[in-house]
């Protein structure tokens, strides 16, 4: 199993998860080494279907609300792990350490037929981000065609 951290967290992720990540049969990156500084959301998700689908962990809850990161992630064949807001103001090591602590829900997560979402909090659960309502109705919000300017007066 493929596991990629995202840009938005720190490369030194690697080192510290690949010793507990070994052992699961997981493979640890980070998207900055994969694809380069600067690669877009929507590209390095659609780049990693296209090499099978992973596992991703982000700190960017903004994904959930842009249309092109929406459909790469309705079209792709990966699971995302976003990181509650108490997560931002850790330090380093406490990072780590709840990483570490949070790794079974994790591997839980990783099992889920994608395209999935998950918000990772404080308490060892795993939920749907907040202000999501579910990949039904936002797949529904990005095909349904709403003209735009005044409706025709009947």
């Amino acid at each position: 199993m493929r596991i990629v951290i995202d840009a938005c967290l720190p490369p030194w992720l690697v080192e510290c998860l690949t010793p507990i990540a070994e052992p699961c049969g997981c493979r640890v990156e980070h998207v900055t080494r994969l694809y380069g500084q600067g690669c877009k959301d929507p590209d390095w998700i659609g780049r990693l279907t296209s090499e099978g689908g992973a596992l991703f962990i982000t700190h960017d809850r903004q994904m959930r609300r842009r249309p092109l990161e929406i459909q790469a992630l309705l079209a792709s064949s990966c699971v995302g792990i976003v990181l509650a807001p108490g997560w931002q103001d850790d330090d380093d090591h406490v990072l780590v350490a709840r990483l570490l602590l949070h790794w079974p829900l994790i591997l839980e997560a990783a099992k889920e037929t994608p395209p999935q979402l998950r918000e990772l909090g404080w308490s060892l659960k795993m939920k749907p981000p907040r202000n999501w309502r579910g990949w039904d109705k936002i797949a529904g919000r990005l095909t349904q065609h709403r003209p735009r300017g005044p409706h025709p007066k009947e």
